[in-house]
């Protein structure tokens, strides 16, 4: 069954002095953090505000009151009656803990009811995180009317059905804030530390990196995996000129008619033709001749076939041929491969080694390609050290640098590496903006967190870095921190090496698809069917580590812990588990992201 959802943007708070719909919450307008939310729920989504078209947001139905002034209840009308669907999960756009599994629970008990809506032990109900049956829009027209605007006076008048706190709670694993919303400036700090959904992550890190438009010249050896800046076309034609594709006799088709075995046909040989030499100018091969010829050899003149060795005597001054020809049998034409003018390659295409082939095949060199991307990567924190160095007491190796710089240059993708930071805020700073300097995107991992030594919430500040969000709804590596740097995408991921890994490929991969116009660096995403069981509940949304094997998706053995590395080897996919979901039981189609 398809569902509508409305959400009221009325907005105009006199407790918070402004229009909390414009508010911002991780770089994006808070009402579309709901709406994403919303949008794998709901076939329509229907903003009501108090003038149509305030937000012009894709894909969204924008109405106004048709009661105005008359609060929740005119939106609700408003709403219910422009859907197109019977069943309608009304909230408000300032609610930032929207909680989809108890959105998908009202929805399955609106079956015999015209209102289902969540009640606090206190008998306090929650109107506007509630369902509504398309068929209450005429009752709240009759009070509308009448200047009765409590949603109450709605609900003396309908089946409500109230879903008690012990059984919401239940849904949310005791969350106590899923019905939070923003009344006054304090409520708005609190939830500026909300975590951006992954999806919106993306798009707002997509949106502000620009794609590498300079170019340079590189020989076509260099080339392969960057993106084409010019138009290629042929020059000449390949191959250059009729050519023998076997060892054997080039001769006319007529001078072999009738041969077999019983009975061959005898012709003189009176050239011999090599591969590399050059053909006698102007001389055709007289009738009742051939020409012994070797592979890549220039067809003579006069002649339109040629017999392989096997099917003669091999003669050297006269050869026995065993079998007739067919005009062109054997026959390799000048551009039968490739056409002089043929446009062999188009800006934009990704150069790959048949592209190499075909571009050298007519005599190209080098090619005008997209600079190739660069990435810079440190690691912070003082209890690191570099490899090949003595590990000293509470020291551990950089792993993460090895693992990252490894998984760039697999994406063909420049890497400059720096060495561990120690935890101090103007040192990390000076790295950031040398590293800024030399790449198109930095990364760092480690101090984005909350402790004591988190230092890159203080670096941002001091290089005034435009964050474009802290935190991400994501397990492992929510507290991933990002903005933009001298235009430049600045990623701070954690420091724990499975985190760190699972948010650069979910993250990073597609700004590097962005800056380089290669749409092969993104990760794909598919259902497949589990094997085996994975017995944790999942609060919050969590990937997990995976092997994708056709249509079946097997759970990598060891710990699936964010702080150990070894149980990713063999690891070509992550399990997108949904916030809410209960343990997985194998057999069950899964979401997957193929790495």
């Amino acid at each position: 069954m398809d569902y509508s959802a409305i959400i009221l943007t009325g907005g105009k708070s006199t407790r918070f002095g402004k229009d909390k719909t414009l508010l911002r919450v991780n770089g994006e307008l808070i009402v579309q953090s709901i709406i994403n939310k919303c949008k794998p729920l709901f076939s329509e989504i229907i903003l009501v505000s108090n003038h149509s078209n305030k937000f012009g947001i894709e894909g969204v139905t924008e109405i106004s009151d048709i009661f105005a002034g008359q609060g929740p209840l005119g939106g609700i009308h408003a709403g219910l009656k422009e859907a197109k669907n019977p069943v309608c999960f009304v909230t408000a756009c300032d609610m930032p803990y929207f909680y989809p599994p108890l959105v998908s629970y009202l929805l399955e008990e609106s079956k015999e009811s015209d209102v289902v809506v969540p009640r606090e032990s206190n008998g306090h109900l929650q109107p506007l995180f509630a369902v509504y049956n398309k068929r209450v829009q005429r009752q709240a027209e009759e009070l509308l009317k009448e200047n009765r605007s409590s949603i109450l006076c709605l609900y003396d008048m309908a089946n409500v059905k109230y879903i008690e706190e012990q059984c919401w709670k239940g849904i949310t694993g005791g969350k106590d804030d899923v019905f939070y919303n923003i009344n006054y400036a304090e409520d708005y700090e609190r939830i500026r530390q909300i975590p951006i959904e992954l999806e919106s992550a993306v798009d707002l890190l997509v949106k502000n990196v620009s794609a590498i438009t300079e170019t340079v010249k590189a020989p076509i050896l260099q080339a392969c995996g960057n993106v084409a800046a010019e138009d290629i076309v042929a020059s000449m034609n390949n191959p250059p000129f009729h050519r023998s594709p076997l060892d054997g006799y080039a001769l006319r088709h007529q001078d072999s008619k009738g041969a077999s075995r019983e009975h061959p046909v005898r012709l003189t040989v009176s050239r011999e033709v090599f591969a590399g030499s050059r053909p006698e100018s102007g001389a055709e091969l007289p009738a009742g001749h051939a020409a012994r010829i070797m592979t890549g050899g220039v067809i003579p003149d006069g002649c339109d076939c040629v017999i392989r060795q096997e099917d003669t005597d091999e003669g050297a001054k006269a050869v026995q041929i065993y079998s007739e020809l067919r005009e062109h049998q054997n026959f390799c034409f000048c551009g039968e491969d490739i056409r002089e003018g043929q446009k062999l390659l188009r800006r934009g295409d990704t150069l790959q080694y048949v592209h190499l082939g075909v571009l050298s095949s007519v005599g190209v060199s080098q090619i005008e390609i997209i600079r190739p991307a660069k990435a810079a990567v440190m690691c912070t924190g003082d209890e690191l050290v570099s490899s090949g160095t003595a590990l000293a007491p509470g020291k551990i190796y950089d792993s993460n640098l090895y693992m990252l710089a490894g998984r760039l240059t697999e994406l063909g993708i420049e890497t400059i590496c720096y060495p561990p930071a120690t935890d101090d805020v103007s040192s990390i700073a000076a790295r950031i903006e040398k590293m800024a300097e030399e790449a198109d995107v930095v990364i760092t991992t480690g101090g984005v967190s909350v402790g004591k030594k988190d230092f890159l919430h203080e670096v941002f500040t001091l290089l005034n870095v435009d964050k474009l969000f802290w935190r991400v709804g994501l397990k492992p590596g929510t507290p991933v921190l990002c903005g933009m740097y001298r235009n430049k995408p600045l990623v701070c991921l954690s420091g724990n090496p499975f985190a760190a890994t699972t948010t650069f490929e979910l993250l990073v991969r597609p700004v590097l698809a962005k800056l380089t116009g290669r749409d092969s660096l993104m990760y794909s995403c598919q259902k497949a069917r589990l094997v085996g069981d994975f017995n944790k509940t999942s609060d919050t949304r969590r990937f997990i580590r995976a092997r994708l094997v056709g249509g079946e998706v097997f759970l990598n053995p060891g710990s699936h812990s964010s702080g150990v590395l070894f149980s990713m080897l063999s690891c070509n996919a992550l399990i997108d588990i949904p916030a809410g979901s209960p343990p997985l039981k194998s057999g069950m189609t899964v979401d997957v992201v193929s790495l």
